[in-house]
């Protein structure tokens, strides 16, 4: 096998191949390789500060309004959003205050599947902190005439789903995305 540089280009024979092969210095190449390398290099980058810059990374997080809504809480604290922050929190309302309500709420947390059984009035909310997932079941008790059950589930302060129901006996299920 010979070698042999002619100008800017290296060519070499093989015997097994029938003609003799030719490759570039790299010297052009190369400018692609780097052009590559700082456009991946800029993506990255604005990928980068737009995450730090996200209102997603805050780490206080948004609040939930729980004002004129009793709220329990899986844990000893009373609700304050604080546990919502870094779980999960429901919001049963609707149209009208004192609709009648039961149902259960179960949730993942440390690997153990948790549930709790709820009676009560809208509006109600429920906080399930260091939750990886829940699943909500809520049916109204009776039959009012014009209203609607709604439950709004939030995950680290940020609304994930909402469902309403306006049929007597009606029922609103919601599991976590």
């Amino acid at each position: 096998m010979g070698e042999k540089r002619d100008g800017d280009t290296w060519t070499w024979s093989d015997p097994t191949l029938s003609q003799p092969q030719t490759q570039g210095t790299g010297r052009k190449g190369s400018l692609g390789w780097f052009i590559a390398i700082i456009f991946v290099s800029l993506v990255a980058l604005i990928a980068i500060v737009g995450k730090i810059r996200s209102p997603t990374n805050q780490s206080s997080g948004p609040s939930i309004d729980y004002s004129g809504v009793p709220c329990e809480q899986s844990g000893s604290a009373p609700c304050s959003g604080e546990a919502a922050r870094r779980g999960f929190a429901v919001i049963v309302s609707g149209s009208h205050r004192g609709i009648e309500f039961t149902g259960n709420y179960g949730w993942m947390e440390r690997g153990r599947y948790r549930s709790r059984s709820v009676e009560g009035k809208t509006p109600m909310a429920f906080e399930i902190a260091d939750a990886s997932s829940l699943s909500v079941f809520f049916q109204i008790n009776g039959t009012y005439g014009d209203i609607t059950l709604t439950v709004e589930m939030f995950k680290n302060g940020r609304l994930v789903a909402t469902e309403s129901t306006s049929a007597s006996y009606g029922v609103v299920t919601i599991a976590s995305p």
